[in-house]
């Protein structure tokens, strides 16, 4: 317990604070895309996490048969190119356990992340977008309560104020004998060095946090909707329609319905391969994204009470097209 806190201690430093926290963003990134399909019915040596953790992060992986069981590991193609477009052959590595290689499609079941075959790098991008953002959050808000800073004419005089300013931190009220002139110190209208200050903040720059805050959200729903969960930030506007909120969804399910068929042939050439049952789906948050694109229903219909609205934003009508809402 002691290590852990000592890391999490040592993870507050602003030394290290910035690189946590793009790893932390990273990691929940990560996590959210883990999440966008649901396999069922793979072989015990086979852990879901793994699959589509390689397909993410390498863009490319494989199952292949070690010791008459199936494995999935990082690799590649290779051998002769059999169609003009790639090598015959998959090799992979499994860590710890060993290597593999075959025909691909006949001994090895290859699953392609995208038709590139490539990583998600957007995690990478919008995870140091995201950093940034709330660096620049942190700044602001540290800023606006800075106060500014006196310029004293020699040492007696900085201790004197910088007891002073500490005393109002904590709460605390103390005596300043007369003889010391604070308030010639920190008077405004002194006119020799001391009651001048240094203004390196602005509090009033903390009105740009909303700003931030907006990008973030924007950064964040740019990131869901290209894969495929097509984020409403705000909230409709008077003189926005239904059909103009819902207009980039289609949009949002292009690059996921690519995934999802490239990973249903990876399933159709593992259960050939190997015998076995399993099957490939969108998981329910990514399910309902895909469901609500292709049930909801224009202004235009709603307005002639075909569909109630309420159910127009969960894709769901509770009635008929003939107006009817029995």
């Amino acid at each position: 317990m002691d290590n852990y806190c000592d890391m999490f201690y040592k993870l507050s430093k602003p030394k290290y604070t910035k690189a946590y926290r793009e790893t932390m963003i990273f990691i929940q990134l990560f996590n959210i895309l883990m999440t966008k399909f649901k396999y069922n019915d793979l072989p015990e040596t086979i852990p879901p996490e793994l699959l589509e953790g390689l397909a993410i992060s390498e863009g490319i992986c494989g199952v292949g048969n070690i010791d008459g069981k199936p494995y999935v590991g990082t690799g590649g193609y290779c051998g002769d190119i059999a169609n003009g477009f790639l090598p015959e052959d998959y090799a992979g590595a499994v860590q710890g356990i060993g290597n593999f290689r075959g025909k691909a499609g006949d001994e090895v079941a290859v699953l392609w992340n995208n038709a590139s075959r490539s990583p998600d790098l957007d995690l990478i991008d919008t995870s140091i977008a995201l950093t940034e953002t709330i660096t620049s959050e942190g700044i602001n808000v540290l800023f606006s309560r800075l106060l500014r800073i006196p310029i004293a004419k020699d040492e007696r005089e900085r201790k004197i104020i910088e007891d002073a300013i500490k005393a109002i931190i904590q709460g605390n009220i103390q005596a300043i004998s007369s003889s010391l002139k604070l308030g010639d110190i920190i008077g405004e209208k002194s006119a020799d060095q001391s009651g001048k200050f240094l203004d390196l903040v602005d509090i009033k720059d903390v009105d740009k946090l909303q700003y931030l805050n907006q990008y973030y959200d924007n950064r964040l729903k740019r990131f869901l909707q290209w894969h495929g969960v097509p984020l409403q930030i705000t909230a409709k506007l008077a003189q926005q329609t239904t059909q103009e909120i819902h207009g980039a969804d289609n949009y949002s399910m292009i690059y996921t319905m690519q995934q999802l068929d490239y990973r249903k042939k990876f399933i159709d050439d593992l259960n050939r391969i190997f015998g076995c049952n399993a099957s490939v789906e969108l998981s329910p948050v990514w399910k309902e994204s895909y469901d609500r694109f292709f049930t909801y229903q224009g202004d235009e219909q709603n307005e002639e009470g075909v569909i109630d609205n309420g159910n127009i934003e969960n894709g769901t009508a509770d009635g008929d097209n003939t107006g009817n809402m029995d």
